[in-house]
């Protein structure tokens, strides 16, 4: 049992930041194909389903995460692992300059292992920036309930969002 993870000690959220209307208005909606391959269009149910899938895909990492601080390491929680990490890079590059700008900023947030830069850009890559549980853990810099905090609001402030342009 790993208790000394930062993880699993529960931790003050850091202070929230207010998202100006300029952020907000600011945000716009991709433009994607639709089955029609020619035709590009806006439709906020689709980003909205996408993001609820993001945010079901989200927890699982994040019930993984606080499993691992738990009880370390294990193969199973590694090879789950693995697989949300690998679906995560793929899926949270789309969605990021989305949920971004509801995403409250710390200046805890970055550190290493993304192999397109030298640190994870804000909370949602630190949390599968590590390429294994272990160095998750060992990585562990206390801030991780935070990350996960600001997290899970900016999903739901961004869907709120999709919900209010419907």
């Amino acid at each position: 049992m790993n208790s000394g993870s930062a993880v699993t000690r529960i931790a003050r959220p850091a202070s929230r930041s207010v998202i100006s209307p300029r952020r907000i208005s600011a945000l716009t909606i991709p433009k994607y194909a639709t089955a029609k391959e020619d035709q590009i269009a806006y439709n906020t149910q689709d980003l909205l389903q996408q993001t609820l899938v993001f945010y079901a895909q989200f927890e699982d990492l994040i019930e993984l995460l606080c499993d691992a601080a738990n009880y370390g390491p294990e193969a199973k929680l590694e090879h789950r692992y693995s697989e949300l990490r690998q679906w995560m890079l793929s899926h949270y590059p789309i969605l990021r300059p989305y949920v971004s700008q509801f995403l409250a900023t710390d200046e805890n947030d970055g550190g290493e292992f993304l192999e397109d830069r030298d640190r994870p850009s804000d909370a949602f890559e630190f949390l599968f920036a590590a390429p294994n549980l272990h160095e998750f853990l060992r990585i562990d810099d206390g801030h991780m309930i935070s990350r996960i905090i600001r997290s899970r609001e900016a999903i739901a402030l961004y869907a709120n969002h999709l919900r209010t342009i419907q």
